[in-house]
């Protein structure tokens, strides 16, 4: 299963994915898949690649070169039925770095090589 997320500019992420294993109980996926982005942000001295995202920790994530069509993607290299997908900004110390996740599109489906035709 591939997730991709469109952005106007790609920030930061921290991705969860549930999956319903057992009654009431849920599993973050997230850590289970491979993680690629478009591009990779160098800068600040930290590392910014895109398993970042979805490595559990708060006080790292992912960050693309500003472009006009960066991409995250997400492969769970099996197929789930997910049930929630949370996506956390980071806390940014900048100006309006809070929006730079605005207009962002998911998408989750079974085709790697037509991501943009896998539902919204």
């Amino acid at each position: 299963m591939n997730m991709r997320v469109f952005y106007k500019s790609l920030l930061s992420l921290l991705g969860f994915f549930s999956v319903q294993m057992k009654a009431e109980t849920e599993v973050n996926i997230a850590s289970w898949g491979t993680a690629n982005q478009s591009t990779t942000f160098d800068g600040f001295n930290r590392d910014w690649n895109a398993q970042n995202a979805v490595n559990g920790s708060s006080s790292e994530c992912s960050h693309t070169v500003e472009q006009s069509d960066p991409w995250w993607k997400l492969d769970l290299k099996k197929t789930y039925t997910v049930n929630r997908v949370t996506i956390t900004n980071r806390i940014c110390q900048t100006v309006n770095c809070e929006i730079w996740i605005n207009g962002a599109v998911i998408r989750i489906g079974n085709d790697p090589s037509d991501v943009l035709g896998n539902p919204v």
